[in-house]
C-alpha cells in the first residue's frame, strides 16, 4: 500500500517548484489546473492500486514471502483507507506550502502524539489492526480535515470545484475497477492460481488506470509562465 501510495503522490510532489512560479506571477487559474490535475491523478492511482490489492494481496504475500504472512483484510483494508485519504492531503498540502503557507507542522505533530495514544490503547484490544487503526484516527481527526479547509482556502479554490473536477474523476476511476474486480471474482477469478490472479487482476485495472492517463495527458492544457490570471 506505501508503494502504491509513493506513486501516486509523485507528480504532485515535483510540480510544487510549478505551483511557487505560478503563484509568484500571481496565476491563480494556472495553480488550480496543476492541482486539479494532480488530484484526479493521485486518487485515481491510489484508489485503483488499494482496490487492485483488496483482491490479490494475499496472493501478492504469499508469492512473496511464503505462507503464513498475510496480516488480513481488516488490517489491509484500513491501510488503504488511511493512504487514500493521505494521498488527498499531501497532494494539497505540497501545492499549498509551495506558496510560501508553512501551517501544517501543529497538526503533524499533534497527528503523531495521537497515533502514539491511540496505537497504545487500541493495540490492547484488538493486536495488529489497532495499530493500522490509530493511524488511520489520528489522520482523521488532524490532517485529512485541516489541510482541506486551509489549503483549499490558501490557493482560493472552491470545494465544488475541487471534488467535482479534482476527487471526482479519480475515484470514478477506481469504482470503474471495482466493479470490474467484483466482476471477474463472480466469473471464474477464483479458480485461477495465485499468479493467475495477480496478473489478471493487475492487467484489468493497470488497463483501465492507463487509459485514464492517457486521456488525461492527452487532453492537458499547459498554461506558460508567462500568461498571467490576477487574483480577485
Amino acid at each position: 500500500v506505501q508503494s502504491v501510495y509513493a506513486v501516486a503522490i509523485a507528480l504532485a510532489l515535483a510540480s510544487g517548484v510549478y505551483v511557487s512560479q505560478y503563484w509568484q506571477i500571481r496565476s491563480l487559474a494556472a495553480i488550480h489546473d496543476l492541482v486539479l490535475k494532480n488530484v484526479r491523478i493521485g486518487i485515481a492511482v491510489m484508489v485503483s492500486g488499494s482496490v487492485a490489492l483488496c483482491f490479490i494481496a494475499k496472493d501478492v504475500m504469499e508469492l512473496w514471502l511464503g505462507p503464513g504472512h498475510y496480516v488480513g483484510f481488516p488490517v489491509l483494508l484500513t491501510f488503504c483507507i488511511t493512504l487514500c485519504l493521505e494521498t488527498n492531503h499531501v497532494i494539497l498540502a505540497t501545492a499549498s506550502r509551495a506558496t510560501e503557507d508553512e501551517a501544517f507542522a501543529i497538526p503533524a505533530i499533534v497527528s503523531g502524539l495521537l497515533n502514539l495514544v491511540f496505537c497504545w490503547m487500541l493495540v490492547r484490544w484488538i493486536g495488529l489492526l489497532g495499530v493500522a487503526l490509530a493511524c488511520c484516527l489520528a489522520q482523521l481527526l488532524t490532517n485529512n480535515w485541516y489541510v482541506l479547509v486551509r489549503g483549499l482556502s490558501r490557493l482560493q479554490m472552491g470545494w465544488r470545484e475541487y471534488c467535482g473536477r479534482g476527487v471526482g474523476p479519480g475515484l470514478a476511476v477506481g469504482a470503474v475497477n471495482l466493479i470490474l474486480c467484483f466482476a471477474m471474482g463472480a466469473t471464474g477469478l477464483h479458480v485461477m492460481g495465485a499468479m493467475g490472479r495477480v496478473a489478471m487482476v493487475s492487467l484489468v485495472t493497470g488497463s483501465v488506470l492507463g487509459l485514464f492517463l492517457a486521456f488525461l495527458f492527452k487532453s492537458q492544457v499547459i498554461v506558460p509562465l508567462t500568461e498571467t490570471h490576477p487574483a480577485e
